[in-house]
Parts: structure tokens; sequence; C-alpha cells
């Protein structure tokens, strides 16, 4: 009898056909082309050895022949530089909102010809075809309107983006009362700097990269920074180039942005060359406090002003904060700041109109009708139209700059030096490339976890008690000296007696 194995020898497999084909391809691709060339190159010559032209029509072939030979030899070429990080496009809807007026100039440029040429070549001589024909006229006119706005926001857009991208400064603030927009800027002009901060560091890593081959060299400090940031950049999962305090993702990469912690602008963990931050509301995120009349943060440390002072030398960085009101952000953050934006109000430019009534229209009637048969049908088609158009023109951002002039701490010093400001404005397409949450600390409600508890009211009057808490006389806090404890100005007793 046979001895059974202990330990089976495991079966090796090739790869599928298809990948195998397609790890091979330079060398069918080179066998082909040499075949093809020397069957028609010899069959020509031979036949057509005295004229040039056909000497000339080969050129395509030989081109070919070479760009296989070239593809065959880079087969086994070692890599030198790491494979880039892949980009996508937009979601197809997003797209389509966000041409939406080009695809309506060429439609109505379309319709308008194929109507009225006709019409004009057999009615040239009535009157009434061309008054008829005055709707068709307008929608065109409308159309050409639209695309004309259309393009001059592009433009002022990309001006906005270039600019702000390859600015110098290293540090801006963005102030404003919540929904005025300054964190949707932020973060897009935070975004577009990362953008080209990576694009320069993969730029600065390719001047060096054909050094690094050779084991002798040895990089400088400057060198060794660009390594290490570029490998961290590629190496890592996220957005690069790109830190934020709340979660952005990038439709462009597919990928969300790195964690910002107060550690990093502490200098207690190491960020990479060339970092772009964006704090949103960076009074609280800094967790500074007043310390005789002087904002100071609560560690007493120095070491967040000097991080300020010299992110640009020390990593080349960028930072963009957010915050409601100015005087919470420290008085040494907003003196090195080359801006302090007030945001004011938000527009939105290029509405659809007909699109965006038709829609209110039919969520009215649906939400008559409350009825689970509507919802299971037209759920999914009304969210995509939702979706197209939301996501349709751009937004208009209002703000008055502040400059870097803002070198006191009371609210006064700023609100005069905004009042003396123009108003300037901010395109950004509603489609956009980077996106947050814009409810992203609605965890921070205290009472999340507890059941609802909203009680309506009774009367058309207010009870006499209802009243009294209106009243700031009912709210002060007084101290008896006597007894050392804190009491109400209006005592319980008094209040429950009226």
């Amino acid at each position: 009898m046979k001895e059974e194995k202990l330990i089976q020898k495991p079966k090796k497999y090739k790869l599928p056909l298809i990948e195998r084909l397609a790890y091979w391809r330079p060398v069918f691709k080179w066998f082909f082309w040499l075949g093809l060339t020397a069957m028609i190159v010899g069959s020509t010559i031979y036949l057509n050895y005295d004229n040039l032209w056909y000497y000339i029509s080969l050129l395509p072939l030989f081109v070919f022949f070479f760009l296989s030979i070239k593809s065959f030899i880079q087969m086994k070429e070692e890599k030198l530089i790491q494979k880039p990080i892949k980009e996508y496009k937009l979601p197809l809807i997003e797209r389509l909102a966000y041409w939406r007026p080009v695809f309506k100039w060429f439609f109505w440029l379309g319709l308008t010809a194929m109507i009225v040429g006709p019409t004009i070549y057999l009615n040239y001589d009535n009157l009434w075809y061309y008054i008829s024909l005055l709707p068709l006229f307008i929608f065109f006119f409308l159309s050409v309107k639209s695309f004309i706005q259309f393009v001059c926001y592009k433009i002022k857009y990309n001006s906005i983006i270039n600019e702000e991208a390859e600015n110098d400064s290293a540090y801006e603030n963005y102030m404003g009362p919540p929904g005025s927009g300054k964190s949707f800027c932020a973060k897009e002009i935070a975004y577009a700097k990362a953008k080209y901060s990576w694009e320069e560091l993969q730029f600065e890593y390719w001047l060096i990269a054909a050094k690094l081959k050779d084991p002798n060299y040895k990089p400088s400090e400057e060198e060794q920074e660009i390594i290490e940031s570029y490998e961290f950049n590629s190496k890592s999962p996220y957005i690069p180039c790109l830190a934020t305090t709340i979660p952005c993702y990038s439709k462009l990469y597919r990928r969300k942005s790195h964690e910002l912690q107060i550690e990093h602008l502490k200098q207690e963990k190491r960020l990479p060359y060339r970092i772009c931050m964006f704090a949103d509301e960076i009074g609280t995120f800094c967790n500074f406090s007043v310390q005789n009349g002087v904002m100071s943060n609560k560690s007493n440390s120095t070491d967040m002003d000097d991080f300020a002072r010299f992110i640009r030398h020390m990593l080349e960085g960028r930072l963009i904060g957010t915050e409601q009101d100015a005087n919470n952000i420290a008085i040494f953050m907003r003196r090195i700041a080359s801006d302090n934006k007030r945001f004011d109000r938000k527009q939105w430019v290029l509405k659809p109109k007909f699109l965006f009534w038709l829609y209110m229209k039919l969520k009215r009637r649906f939400i008559r009708r409350m009825k689970m048969r509507d919802a299971q049908i037209f759920a999914k088609p009304m969210a995509l139209l939702k979706r197209y158009i939301f996501a349709c023109g751009f937004f208009k951002f209002t703000y008055k700059s502040c400059g870097n002039l803002v070198t006191q701490s009371k609210t006064e010093t700023i609100v005069v030096q905004m009042q003396k400001e123009k108003s300037t404005c901010f395109y950004f397409p509603r489609a956009s490339e980077i996106v947050y949450d814009t409810r992203a600390f609605r965890k921070a409600y205290k009472p999340l976890d507890k059941p609802i508890d909203l009680k309506g009211f009774t009367a058309m009057k207010l009870t006499r008690e209802q009243a009294k808490k209106f009243l700031k006389s009912s709210n002060l806090i007084t101290k008896d000296k006597s007894k050392g404890k804190s009491q109400a100005h209006e005592s319980e007793s008094e209040v429950m007696a009226f």
C-alpha cells in the first residue's frame, strides 16, 4: 500500500489568456509590423524600385514599425518614477449640468437654423411667417445670453483658481456668518493650492529622479525633503498635499483628504513638504482663550505662533482658516495673514429657472398626494432631477477684503476697515470637484442622544411666567455676600406669585 502524502504539492496555474496576451502585447505587435513591413516593402521595392512616390507612401508603415520596436525595447525597462495617481472625470450628470448652457445654445441654434431657413426660402414674402417665428428667436437669443454668461463665469473662475493657486501667500482668513460661503470658498481655494503644490512637487522630484539611480549619490537636505514628501503622497491613499479639519472628498482623485490635527499646528507632529491646509472654524479648532485681554492658546505655548509666521519657510506650506467671529482668531494669526476676507452672501447664477419651477411643482404635488406608489416609481427620477438642477450654474460669493491691517483685538477695528473696502466676488461652479459635508459638526449637538422634547403653545397670549423670561432683570445673577452663594435677582417664589 502506497504511503499517503502528508503535504500535497500545490498545483500551479497560468495567468488567464487575456492577461497573458496583454502582457506580451509589445512582442506580438513587433512581430506583426515586422512581417507586414517585410511583405509590403519587399514586393513594392521589387516592382517599383524606380518610383519615388512609392517610397514616400511607405513612410507611415515605417513609423509604425519603429514604434513597435520602441515598445518592445521598453517592455522590460525599469520604471524610473512611480506610477502617478489616477485621475477621474466628474459624474456624467454633473458634467451635463455644468455644460448645460453650451448644449442649450447648440440646441436652439440647430432648431432655429432648421426652421428659419426653409421658412424664409418658401415664404420670404409673407410677413406673418416672420411674426410667427418671433418666439423661436426669443428663445435663441436667451440661449445666446446664457452661453455668453457661462463663458464669462468660466473665465472668471479659471482666473480665480490660477491666481489663488499660484499665489505665494502662506496664510489667509475667511470670515462671515453661517451660510455666507466662507467654508465653500476656503475648501475650493485650498484644493486648488493643493493641486498646484502636487504638480510642483512631482516636477521637483522628476528633476532629481535621474540622480537617484546612482547608488553613491547623496541627496541634499532640500532634495531629501522633496523625496520624503513625494513618496509619502504617492503611497498615501488620500488627496495629495491636502490636509483639512473636516472630511473633504475629491471626485477627481476619488479620495478623501488627510486629517489636520491641532498637534500639527503646535509642531508636535510632522507635516510633509508643500502641504496645503484648510482649518474650518480655526478659532475653536486652535482652542484659544483670553488671558489678561490677550488671545493665546491654552497650552501657553508660542509654537503655534512660530508655525503661523514661518509656515512658508518650514514647509513651503499654505493655510486657510475660516471663522464666524473674527475675534476668535488669535491676533498673532490675524496680523500675519496676507488677507482677511469678510463674506457677506452667496447667490446662484445661471439658475435653470424653468427646470427649477418644474421640479418645485412636481415636489409639491408628490407631497400633497403622499402615496407609496408615487415614491416607488418617481423617487429615483426626482432624486436625479434634483441632483442635475442643483449642479447647474455657478455660485457667486460676495466678500470684502480687510487686508492684513487688522492689528487690534477689537471688533470695531475690523468693521471700520471692512466698510472702507469695495465688495469683490468669487465664482465657483456648483458641480465642484471637491465636496464636503455642509453639516460636518452635526454630532457636536449635546442632546443628540436624547429624545425630541418640544412643546407647543396652548394659547395666543404668553402667560405671566413665559413673559417674565424675556426680561433682562429676570435673568440677572447676583451674589449674596452674606451667604456667599449665587441667587437669581428675582426669586422663584416671586416669579411664581405672578
